[in-house]
């Protein structure tokens, strides 16, 4: 997908979770929608911290994030195809970092990029080790709406 970004050539959100593959993914895909289906030129891109805890043969995506994101009527180019392992220079593209799970991902950060730890915004919305999937997902939709409508009020 080619994402457009705020006018200043900045994206309006970073979605951060473990392996770029399930919780992030979904968010960006979801605020990406939000914001074409608005009209808004806000967008978001995702990363993860370690993508290469997802093994290969699990593929591209969760297909738990494609699931939901179908029974939403949203495309899965609204995310990006394949996972990215998040860089330095990832937060200064962005205006609003969030790390969708702060037990889970402040060790990892604080481990990897002690430095941009006080830029983010931690949610607590845990992996499938402790939410099934419905609940998760049911959370970060909540989560990104609300962070959406809070964005467009100020763009």
């Amino acid at each position: 997908m080619t994402q457009t970004t705020t006018a200043d050539g900045r994206y309006a959100v970073l979605f951060i979770c473990t392996g770029n593959y399930y919780r992030s993914r979904f968010a960006e895909a979801l605020f990406n929608h939000l914001a074409s289906e608005s009209g808004s030129p806000l967008r978001a891109f995702s990363r993860g911290l370690m993508i290469h805890a997802v093994p290969p043969e699990a593929g591209s995506i969760s297909p738990h994030t494609l699931l939901r994101l179908r029974q939403l009527g949203i495309p899965a180019s609204r995310t990006t195809q394949e996972a990215n392992q998040i860089r330095d220079c990832d937060f200064d593209r962005a205006d609003t970092t969030i790390v969708l799970d702060e037990e889970e991902h402040r060790p990892m950060l604080s481990e990897m990029l002690p430095h941009r730890e006080s830029e983010v915004v931690f949610w607590s919305i845990a992996d499938l080790h402790a939410l099934d999937p419905e609940t998760a997902l049911a959370l970060i939709e909540k989560a990104v709406r609300e962070l959406y409508a809070t964005m467009s009020q100020r763009s």
